[in-house]
């Protein structure tokens, strides 16, 4: 298999450098970056380096049905945490992911703005109906220990390694969807339900529904240019469209949260209260 040292090299350095920023600047921004296409990112590059223009596209068309899967693992994971643990919780999201991935896969014509539109309206109702969960304590994603930066960075060289690898079995849209299954995100929310309750798995989905658009936008990107651009300035340009989305998200986000008024117990009392 070709191109088996930079895979060896890209993609620890890409998932141990995200990490590691998340850890320095706080936890939403580590939701953020974990929303980037840290893996289906390279998987798709290396399909497209392997195989060509065309496989690159195909995978860049399966990552956009994963994106609006990824929703349902998000819904499925907070449904089932309010009753039982991170196991079966993960094993509902995950089912939720594969059941979404195959009707999405039926009924929609593998054609990229129309995933793309499909992946944001679902992007939207999934934040909506997150919206309507209660949140115990405050909104952080639980910080992992110290393993959980080498694991993620081998998690991710063995998928880039055996995705990329299948891709000529499998064809690189079947390739583009089971590279967005959300993999470090099962860690972390795993992670946080088992450490602060449902409260705190939510905050994790949460985050990643945020960072969701980006990863939506860059793949549209890829699929509109790679076809017929070089290889190289197609993934710069669609990676600046999502890093300057999910930024445009992640200040707004920060600006909504530091300008809400916050509101005392005896404040709210009193407006239940009426005049």
């Amino acid at each position: 298999m070709a191109f088996v040292a930079p895979k060896l090299v890209l993609t620890p350095l890409l998932i141990a450098s995200a990490s590691l920023a998340g850890r320095r600047w706080g936890a939403l921004l580590s939701g953020w970056l974990i929303a980037l296409p840290l893996t289906s990112g390279p998987i798709a590059l290396f399909i497209t380096l392997e195989q060509g223009s065309t496989a690159g596209t195909q995978a860049a068309t399966g990552a956009l049905v994963g994106a609006a899967a990824q929703v349902a693992f998000a819904a499925g994971y907070v449904l089932a945490s309010r009753r039982w643990g991170w196991l079966p919780s993960l094993g509902v999201a995950s089912a939720g992911f594969v059941t979404a991935t195959v009707l999405v896969a039926v009924v929609v014509p593998p054609d990229p703005p129309l995933l793309f539109g499909l992946a944001i309206v679902t992007i939207v109702v999934g934040l909506a109906f997150l919206r309507t969960r209660r949140v115990d304590g405050p909104l952080e994603v639980v910080q992992p220990g110290r393993w959980d930066i080498p694991a993620r960075a081998i998690v991710a060289t063995t998928l880039v390694l055996g995705i990329s690898g299948l891709a000529p079995v499998i064809g690189g849209h079947a390739a583009g969807v089971i590279a967005t299954y959300p993999v470090y995100i099962s860690v972390l929310t795993s992670f946080a339900h088992r450490s602060g309750g449902p409260g705190q798995a939510l905050s994790v989905v949460r985050g990643l529904l945020l960072g969701l658009p980006g990863f939506s936008t860059f793949f549209l990107v890829l699929a509109t240019f790679l076809p017929s651009m070089p290889v190289v300035p197609a993934f710069g340009i669609a990676l600046g469209f999502a890093v300057a989305l999910n930024l445009a998200i992640l200040l707004a986000t920060i600006r909504f949260a530091t300008a809400r008024p916050r509101m005392s117990p005896r404040d709210g009392a009193a407006e239940r209260r009426g005049p």
